[in-house]
This record gives structure tokens, sequence and C-alpha cells, in this order.
């Protein structure tokens, strides 16, 4: 297979303007307006999706500025990748946008490294939360002990330096002001060599990690009811309680897995198509542009599936917006002459 060199494909993340980025003549295609101005059509889902992305992560690091009860490690991550996805919709979809519209080479080229630099950082928190979450049920009884705010930050700070490293690489091979662009099979060898690898590292290493590490939540989750049910002797309600947490602890690791792969492999094959032309796959214009926003769709899913969906922030935005109720427990084995006591006790 020889290497792509053609102007009508490039290593951007975008596509209208590709060629434009790394030189040659635009490729016209009936039905297509590939100049450069604002394109409602094109332009509208992204800048609504930036909208929510900054709302969404805002208010998932303005919960944990005011409530102390919220800076734990496990959170402190969690605002690290909230961080990562609002400088989605505060930096990289507004470079995306530049990039269609002024169509200049150093905007579009700056534009794919703030996106490879964010895409890169938020697969390396998923990681790291799935992780925490593994020490936090296998080893519950070290996990205080292993996983502690100095080695939280630690950590944190590798995942930005390390992300940071993997996006200044490709400078060896983008230059944002060389008007040819990826023109030299060498280069053009290099970007694939380097998509290549991050589709192994960030993608399926990345899902065979988070696919093991999840089931052996799962089963440990399940084993521990067991034995609960098995050596307690807790009311029915609790235990059908217990086990409808459990089905819903699959149902999150589930729509990790899921919105991971839908929303990651195909912006990583979009770009290698890209590079390699139709020798690889053909895509359409629809099937090229859905590719691309789905990028962008994860930033506002990941403060919904990995903050909203855990307890402490759910209590406190509920307190936040005074939603909660403060309620009384009665135990099962009172009689109904105490029962009626506390009652009327919780009502003065």
């Amino acid at each position: 297979m020889e290497f792509q060199t053609s102007t009508s494909n490039c290593s951007t993340n975008f596509s209208r303007n590709c060629t434009l980025a790394y030189g040659g003549n635009e490729t016209k295609e009936e039905g297509y307006d590939y100049s450069g101005k604002f394109q409602p059509y094109a332009d509208i889902l992204p800048i609504v999706l930036a909208v929510l992305i900054i709302a969404a992560n805002t208010l998932i690091l303005c919960l944990v500025y005011k409530r102390r009860t919220l800076r734990t490690v496990t959170n402190y991550i969690l605002c690290s990748l909230a961080m990562s996805d609002l400088m989605v919709g505060l930096v990289g979809i507004p470079l995306f946008l530049a990039c269609n519209i002024i169509r200049r080479v150093t905007i579009c080229v700056v534009a794919e490294l703030w996106l490879r630099f964010l895409s890169l950082s938020t697969a390396s928190h998923l990681i790291m939360v799935t992780l925490d979450r593994y020490l936090a049920i296998i080893h519950s009884l070290r996990y205080g002990s292993l996983v502690t705010k100095q080695r939280g930050f630690v950590i944190i700070s590798s995942i930005w330096v390390m992300s940071a490293f993997m996006s200044i690489v490709q400078l060896d091979w983008m230059h944002p002001n060389d008007l040819v662009g990826l023109s030299s099979e060498s280069q053009i060898r290099k970007a694939v060599a380097f998509d290549i690898v991050c589709i192994l590292v960030y993608v399926v290493f990345s899902f065979l990690f988070m696919l093991l590490t999840y089931s052996r939540i799962l089963y440990e989750v399940v084993r521990q009811s067991k034995n609960i049910k098995k050596n307690s002797t807790p009311g029915w309600q609790e235990t059908r309680l217990h086990n409808r947490r459990e089905w819903k602890a699959v149902s999150m690791f589930a729509i990790m897995l899921g919105m991971y792969i839908i929303c990651w492999l195909p912006y990583f094959l979009h770009r290698i198509q890209q590079l390699l032309g139709n020798e690889f796959f053909t895509l359409d214009h629809v099937t090229e542009y859905v590719f691309i926003q789905l990028r962008f769709l994860t930033s506002m899913i990941n403060p919904c599936l990995y903050v909203f969906g855990k307890h402490d922030f759910r209590k406190t935005l509920g307190k936040s917006l005074g939603c909660n109720k403060q309620k009384t427990y009665i135990p099962s084995t009172c009689s109904d002459q105490t029962r009626s006591t506390l009652l009327k006790t919780s009502t003065m």
C-alpha cells in the first residue's frame, strides 16, 4: 500500500478545510461548500455543545470549590477531568471553528495539537478513575493509605505532562508555518505510526483495562452482596435495595465502556483514513461529520456519567438546589407505639 500524499487528505481533525491546513488545492464535491465562512448546518452543533460543556463542567468545579466534603482524592481526579473537558468547550471547539472559518494554516495546526492534547488527557483521566474505583472496592481497607492526596496530585500532574508531551511530539512532522505540510511519504509514515500508537494505547489498551477492571469490580460487588445476605439478617427491603444498586453499577460500567468506544474509536480511525485515503476505507460527508463531532460529545457526557452518578455530588447538588428532604429512620423492630412516638417527635 502506498501512502496517500494527494492534497485531498490530511491528518487534521477537521474536514472541509484540511487541504488548506497542509497545502495544495481544494477539491470541491457536489452539494458541499468548502469556502471559508460560517456555515450554520455545520457550525451550530459544535457551538451548542461548547455551551453545554462549559455549563456542566463549570458546575462540577463550583460544587467542589464550595463544599469541603467533596474535596477527596477521587473528586480531585474528577475535577481534573472536568477541567480537561472544560478546556474543550472554552478553547478546543473555538479553535476548531476558527480553523473552519478563518482557514489559516497556523490556526488549524494549533487546533489539531490542542484537541489531541485534550483527547489524550481525557483518556488518561478515565483510566485513573477506573483504577481509583478498583482500589476503593477491591482494597477498601488499604484504600486510605494507598490513595493519598499527595499521590493523587502527583498522578494528576503526570497525566497533564504526559498528554502535553504526546501532543508536542507531533511538531516533528506538523509545522504551523509550513504551507507544504504532510507532502512527503516520511512525514505521513510518522503521522500514521503515531495515530496507530494512540489507537493501541488510548483506545484498545484502555478498553481492555477498563473491561477487565470493571468485570473484577462487579464480581467483587456480587460476592460481597452474597456474603452479607448469608452472614447477616437484613430485611428484604434492604436486600432489594442493595441488589438494585448492584444493577445500577452494572449499567454504569456498560455505559462507560460503550460511550468510550463509540466516541473515541471513530475519531482515530477517521484520522488514519484522512492519511491513507480511500485505500483504507471510504467515508461520506455525513459520516465524517458525525465522527468528528463525537469527540466533543464525550466532554459533555463525562460530567454527567462520572460525577453526577456519584452519590456525594448528587447529594450536594440537591442541597444546593434545596431538593433534599431530611428523612427520619425508624427501625423495623420497634413497636407500633414507639413508631408513633418517633413520628410525632419528628413533626415537632
